[in-house]
Protein backbone atom coordinates (compact mmCIF):
# COMPACT_ATOMS: atom_id res chain seq x y z
CA UNK A 1 0.00 0.00 0.00
CA UNK A 2 1.02 3.63 -0.75
CA UNK A 3 1.38 6.13 1.93
CA UNK A 4 -1.47 8.49 0.75
CA UNK A 5 -3.87 5.17 0.22
CA UNK A 6 -5.98 5.34 2.47
CA UNK A 7 -9.58 3.55 3.12
CA UNK A 8 -12.96 6.12 3.04
CA UNK A 9 -14.25 6.19 6.37
CA UNK A 10 -17.36 4.31 6.62
CA UNK A 11 -19.41 7.37 5.95
CA UNK A 12 -18.50 7.45 2.43
CA UNK A 13 -18.20 3.83 1.49
CA UNK A 14 -21.77 4.14 1.54
CA UNK A 15 -22.93 6.20 -0.51
CA UNK A 16 -25.53 4.42 -2.25
CA UNK A 17 -27.56 4.58 0.88
CA UNK A 18 -26.66 8.20 1.37
CA UNK A 19 -28.02 8.94 -2.15
CA UNK A 20 -31.30 6.95 -1.79
CA UNK A 21 -31.76 8.72 1.66
CA UNK A 22 -31.26 12.09 0.12
CA UNK A 23 -33.39 11.51 -3.06
CA UNK A 24 -36.08 10.42 -0.41
CA UNK A 25 -35.64 14.11 1.29
CA UNK A 26 -35.47 16.25 -2.03
CA UNK A 27 -38.87 14.98 -2.54
CA UNK A 28 -40.48 15.74 0.86
CA UNK A 29 -38.71 19.18 1.10
CA UNK A 30 -38.80 20.63 -2.50
CA UNK A 31 -42.41 20.89 -3.12
CA UNK A 32 -42.35 23.32 0.58
CA UNK A 33 -40.57 25.63 -1.46
CA UNK A 34 -42.04 28.79 -3.82
CA UNK A 35 -38.74 29.38 -5.31
CA UNK A 36 -36.21 26.85 -5.63
CA UNK A 37 -32.34 27.82 -7.29
CA UNK A 38 -30.02 25.64 -9.29
CA UNK A 39 -26.73 26.18 -11.52
CA UNK A 40 -28.55 24.82 -14.95
CA UNK A 41 -30.93 24.19 -17.32
CA UNK A 42 -30.07 20.46 -16.58
CA UNK A 43 -30.77 20.50 -12.94
CA UNK A 44 -33.76 22.62 -13.26
CA UNK A 45 -35.03 20.20 -15.93
CA UNK A 46 -34.06 17.30 -13.39
CA UNK A 47 -35.92 18.98 -10.01
CA UNK A 48 -38.63 20.34 -12.67
CA UNK A 49 -39.32 16.87 -13.38
CA UNK A 50 -39.48 15.62 -9.53
CA UNK A 51 -42.13 18.30 -8.29
CA UNK A 52 -44.59 20.09 -9.61
CA UNK A 53 -44.91 22.59 -7.04
CA UNK A 54 -42.58 25.50 -6.87
CA UNK A 55 -40.47 27.41 -9.11
CA UNK A 56 -36.81 26.64 -10.01
CA UNK A 57 -34.59 29.40 -11.59
CA UNK A 58 -31.30 28.93 -12.96
CA UNK A 59 -28.39 31.06 -11.20
CA UNK A 60 -24.93 29.95 -13.06
CA UNK A 61 -22.29 29.44 -11.04
CA UNK A 62 -18.37 29.02 -11.32
CA UNK A 63 -16.21 31.28 -13.90
CA UNK A 64 -16.74 33.38 -16.96
CA UNK A 65 -14.51 32.42 -19.25
CA UNK A 66 -15.36 35.78 -21.48
CA UNK A 67 -13.61 37.59 -18.57
CA UNK A 68 -10.18 35.67 -18.36
CA UNK A 69 -9.43 32.71 -20.83
CA UNK A 70 -5.73 31.21 -20.88
CA UNK A 71 -3.81 30.67 -23.76
CA UNK A 72 -3.08 26.79 -24.52
CA UNK A 73 -0.17 25.73 -22.87
CA UNK A 74 -0.11 21.93 -24.61
CA UNK A 75 3.63 21.57 -24.52
CA UNK A 76 3.83 22.19 -21.13
CA UNK A 77 3.67 18.55 -19.56
CA UNK A 78 2.09 19.84 -16.21
CA UNK A 79 -1.42 18.98 -14.85
CA UNK A 80 -3.28 20.38 -12.25
CA UNK A 81 -5.89 19.37 -9.61
CA UNK A 82 -7.45 22.40 -7.40
CA UNK A 83 -9.50 21.65 -4.89
CA UNK A 84 -10.30 21.71 -0.92
CA UNK A 85 -7.18 19.29 -0.30
CA UNK A 86 -8.71 18.01 3.11
CA UNK A 87 -12.50 17.18 1.70
CA UNK A 88 -12.78 13.20 1.45
CA UNK A 89 -14.26 13.07 -1.91
CA UNK A 90 -11.06 15.58 -2.97
CA UNK A 91 -8.18 13.14 -1.38
CA UNK A 92 -10.32 9.85 -3.01
CA UNK A 93 -9.94 11.52 -6.07
CA UNK A 94 -6.13 11.79 -5.80
CA UNK A 95 -5.42 8.42 -4.45
CA UNK A 96 -7.34 7.13 -7.47
CA UNK A 97 -5.55 9.77 -9.38
CA UNK A 98 -1.86 8.75 -8.29
CA UNK A 99 -2.49 4.87 -7.95
CA UNK A 100 -4.25 4.13 -11.23
CA UNK A 101 -4.24 7.06 -13.86
CA UNK A 102 -0.68 8.77 -13.09
CA UNK A 103 1.36 6.19 -13.51
CA UNK A 104 0.40 5.29 -16.83
CA UNK A 105 0.68 9.11 -17.74
CA UNK A 106 3.99 9.40 -16.30
CA UNK A 107 5.25 6.10 -18.51
CA UNK A 108 3.93 8.00 -21.98
CA UNK A 109 5.80 11.19 -20.64
CA UNK A 110 7.91 10.69 -17.27
CA UNK A 111 8.82 14.59 -17.22
CA UNK A 112 4.78 14.98 -17.08
CA UNK A 113 3.92 17.34 -13.17
CA UNK A 114 0.86 17.18 -11.24
CA UNK A 115 0.60 20.04 -8.90
CA UNK A 116 -2.26 19.23 -5.64
CA UNK A 117 -3.52 23.08 -4.92
CA UNK A 118 -6.08 24.15 -2.80
CA UNK A 119 -6.93 25.17 1.11
CA UNK A 120 -6.31 22.68 4.10
CA UNK A 121 -4.12 19.98 2.32
CA UNK A 122 -4.54 17.04 4.51
CA UNK A 123 -1.43 14.32 5.92
CA UNK A 124 -2.31 12.51 2.69
CA UNK A 125 -2.19 15.27 0.18
CA UNK A 126 1.08 16.13 2.08
CA UNK A 127 2.89 12.59 1.67
CA UNK A 128 1.50 12.19 -1.70
CA UNK A 129 3.49 15.30 -2.93
CA UNK A 130 6.60 13.73 -1.33
CA UNK A 131 6.59 11.79 -4.40
CA UNK A 132 9.51 13.41 -7.44
CA UNK A 133 6.31 14.20 -9.83
CA UNK A 134 3.95 15.79 -7.60
CA UNK A 135 3.85 19.36 -6.17
CA UNK A 136 1.89 20.45 -3.15
CA UNK A 137 0.94 24.09 -3.51
CA UNK A 138 -1.11 25.02 -0.31
CA UNK A 139 -3.54 27.60 0.64
CA UNK A 140 -2.77 29.72 -2.77
CA UNK A 141 -3.35 33.24 -2.53
CA UNK A 142 -4.34 33.03 -6.50
CA UNK A 143 -5.30 29.96 -8.14
CA UNK A 144 -5.29 32.18 -11.38
CA UNK A 145 -1.04 32.08 -10.70
CA UNK A 146 -0.81 28.47 -10.45
CA UNK A 147 -3.05 27.57 -12.99
CA UNK A 148 -0.73 29.39 -15.65
CA UNK A 149 2.06 27.20 -14.72
CA UNK A 150 -0.32 23.82 -16.06
CA UNK A 151 -1.66 22.90 -19.25
CA UNK A 152 -4.71 20.68 -18.08
CA UNK A 153 -7.20 20.62 -15.37
CA UNK A 154 -8.02 16.80 -13.68
CA UNK A 155 -10.96 16.28 -10.98
CA UNK A 156 -10.86 12.34 -10.95
CA UNK A 157 -13.74 12.44 -8.79
CA UNK A 158 -15.79 9.42 -7.84
CA UNK A 159 -17.82 10.48 -4.90
CA UNK A 160 -19.45 13.66 -3.35
CA UNK A 161 -22.12 16.02 -4.85
CA UNK A 162 -21.87 19.16 -6.10
CA UNK A 163 -21.86 21.26 -9.20
CA UNK A 164 -21.08 18.97 -12.58
CA UNK A 165 -19.53 22.10 -14.14
CA UNK A 166 -17.29 24.14 -13.23
CA UNK A 167 -17.25 27.41 -15.59
CA UNK A 168 -21.12 29.41 -17.03
CA UNK A 169 -19.88 29.38 -20.78
CA UNK A 170 -17.62 26.32 -22.59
Amino acid sequence: AHPWNVPLSEEWQNAQTEADLLEQYENRTWPEFPVRAVVSEADRDYMDARTDRGKTVVAPNGADLATWLPRARCRVATALFPAHLAYPPNVNAVDFLLMQIWPKVRERNPAARLILAGRDPSDEMRCASAMPSVELCPNPKSMDHVARRASITVVPLRLGSGTDRKSTRL
